[in-house]
C-alpha cells in the first residue's frame, strides 16, 4: 500500500529528474548555438582576411599605376 508520504518522495525524485533532463536540453541547445557562432566566427575571419588581402592588392596596383603616371608626366616635361 502506498502512501502519501511514500509518494512525496517520488514525485520529488520524478521532477527533479525532469528538471535535469531540461537542463541537459538547454545546455546542449545553447552548446549548439555556440558552435553555429563560432562557425559564423571563423567564416567572418576568414571573409575579412580575404577583404584585407584584396586591398592590399588595390592598393599596391594604385601605387603603381601613380608611379607609372608621374613617369609619363615627367618625360612628357621633358620632351617639351
Amino acid at each position: 500500500r502506498v502512501t502519501s508520504e511514500d509518494k512525496e518522495p517520488k514525485e520529488q525524485l520524478q521532477k527533479a529528474i525532469r528538471d535535469r533532463d531540461e537542463a541537459i536540453a538547454k545546455k546542449n541547445a545553447v552548446e549548439l548555438e555556440l558552435a553555429k557562432c563560432k562557425m559564423d566566427m571563423m567564416s567572418l575571419n576568414s571573409q575579412l582576411l580575404d577583404a584585407i588581402q584584396q586591398k592590399l592588392n588595390l592598393s599596391q596596383q594604385l601605387e603603381a599605376w601613380q608611379d607609372d603616371m608621374h613617369r609619363v608626366i615627367d618625360r612628357q616635361l621633358m620632351d617639351t
